[in-house]
């Protein structure tokens, strides 16, 4: 019995550390009402032509694992979609000049339609 409720807790230690965490930081004038998590985004890699105002600031601080750290744009916006939107942004800007690590860090921002 206690061997079965300690390997439950190895178990639950080891998945718990697979999550990737992200760090939210709001940024700007701070004014954003949060949108549905499943809001529309758009990813930029430069500023956008249109006005824009930053949100916030996001940096994927733990990644579950390797494999998990978004290595594509695709895989970035999947991650962080839902900050984006509870940060009231419609779009995530991320800095070109990042090397390897491309995603690890973003700013979230609302662009004029």
């Amino acid at each position: 019995m206690n061997l079965i409720k300690l390997s439950l807790v190895f178990i639950s230690l080891a998945f718990s550390g697979c999550a990737t965490v992200v760090d939210l930081t709001k940024s700007g004038d701070g004014n954003q009402s949060p949108l549905p998590d499943n809001c529309d985004v758009t990813i930029y890699t430069m500023a956008p032509s249109k006005p824009f105002v930053e949100v916030g600031v996001m940096q994927i601080r733990k990644c579950g694992s390797f494999k998990s750290c978004p290595r594509t744009a695709k895989e970035a916006k999947e991650v962080y979609s839902k900050y984006v939107c509870q940060l009231g942004g419609n779009g995530v800007l991320f800095p070109s000049s990042q090397g390897f690590f491309n995603y690890l860090d973003a700013t979230a921002v609302f662009v004029e339609k």
